[in-house]
């Protein structure tokens, strides 16, 4: 079981359900009220826990009275907590949604995480297979993201701190609105450029998601359904998205710089683009892809006694055929030295045999992963289209979560 660290806002959410959206000095009666934990990384979080993973998410509650209903609705869904501000009596921040009955559009007016300043947790944080940041409290997520073996970046909306955040990311999974002040141009593939990550998603609501790794892009198709409840389906897809990547082992696009460590030391929130490190990386505690993507260029390194391909001309072995008045030998292979060369330029016969890559591993049936390719990104694209497809299809903020596979 893939362990899943969220970091970022966790809210009330208060969801009406109405016919008619209200005009200015209306009133509008609902057809239904829902209560529930929300957030782009709570809902993240419950998401992935629903579809198996193990999840712990770091948040500011507090000791507010309505700090027990998000508890007890992380409980109820199996999502470990861990309160970076137990002591805090402010409340938590609350979100009034607004759903349209037969369209499932919404409107939200939320205060979010206001001035807050949520710093790491007294005990840490926990290791995670994977970590998710949704760029609230700026503190927290740079923590996350500097102590992070692979993070995935929630990119709804520009904030500062995303420019420290960034270089830290293996994936960033962006709004359309999502704009970043050093692009080009509002189009995708500026935008993935200026976020510089190895792998980037843009998202565009029901059209396709378009994805950019390195030199190579593509897009994923939304299959159309019957949009009941939009609310929170952006969040589902990044959760569903988080699990994916646990399992997957991206190669890192050829056209991208070596990796190298990420700086020591936390940079100071604001700086300056030109100030921040500028290439995002796995960290060195992730092993890299067992075998090279086919973007990249194949070297092969000589074996001990066999002359490097990197040789002048001169020096390299003959491979012509003899006279046919001599014994016939085996053709070497390129770049090794024939047969008739004497013995002491031979390999020795104790030369350990070329190193086989490892079996893949074949996946546990037992677990809830429809999705095959666990190296391709567009594979786990479709997973988390999917997933956010059933999001959409049900009303409420969790009652979709009994039909995922």
């Amino acid at each position: 079981m893939s362990h899943i660290l969220c970091a970022g806002l966790i809210t009330v959410d208060l969801v009406y359900r109405v016919d008619r959206i209200p005009g200015v000095d209306e009133k509008a009666q609902a057809t239904g009220v829902t209560i529930a934990a929300g957030g782009p990384a709570a809902n993240a979080a419950v998401t992935a826990a629903a579809l198996g993973a193990e999840v712990t998410l770091v948040t500011a509650v507090g000791s507010h009275p309505l700090g027990s209903l998000i508890r007890a609705d992380l409980d109820a869904y199996g999502v470990r907590l861990i309160d970076a501000a137990p002591l805090s009596d402010a409340p938590p921040p609350v979100s009034a949604i607004t759903v349209l009955e037969g369209t499932g559009q919404r409107t939200i007016v939320s205060r979010n995480a206001g001035e807050a300043q949520v710093g790491v947790p007294a005990e840490g944080l926990p290791d995670a297979d994977l970590t998710l940041v949704d760029g609230h409290h700026p503190l927290l997520a740079l923590a996350a993201a500097r102590s992070a073996r692979r993070l995935l970046v929630d990119a709804g909306s520009w904030r500062p701190i995303y420019y420290e955040l960034l270089p830290y990311a293996e994936v960033v999974a962006a709004s359309a609105v999502f704009r970043h002040p050093s692009e080009t141009a509002p189009t995708d593939a500026a935008l993935a450029a200026a976020v510089g990550a190895p792998h980037v998603v843009v998202t565009h609501g029901p059209d396709p998601v378009r994805w950019f790794s390195g030199t190579r892009s593509g897009s994923v198709a939304v299959p159309p359904v019957a949009a009941v409840d939009t609310a929170g389906a952006g969040d589902a897809f990044h959760g569903a998205l988080a699990v994916a990547l646990a399992d997957a082992d991206l190669p890192r696009p050829a056209s991208l710089p070596p990796a190298s460590l990420p700086p020591p030391g936390p940079p100071p929130i604001g700086l300056s683009p030109a100030s921040q490190p500028q290439t995002s990386l796995r960290p060195a505690s992730r092993p890299p892809p067992s075998l090279p993507s086919a973007s990249q260029p194949q070297t092969t390194l000589p074996l001990a006694g066999r002359p490097p391909s990197s040789l002048p001309p001169a020096s390299q072995p003959q491979t012509t055929l003899p006279p046919a008045s001599q014994p016939q030998t085996t053709l070497p292979l390129a770049g090794r030295p024939p047969s008739s060369l004497p013995p002491a330029s031979q390999p020795p016969a104790s030369l350990p045999p070329a190193k086989v890559p490892p079996p893949a591993v074949t996946p546990d049936p037992a677990r809830p992963r429809p999705y095959t390719d666990k190296s391709d990104l567009s594979d786990c694209i479709a997973f988390a289209v999917r997933v956010a497809g059933v999001r959409v299809t049900h009303a409420g903020p969790r009652a979709w979560l009994a039909a995922l596979p």
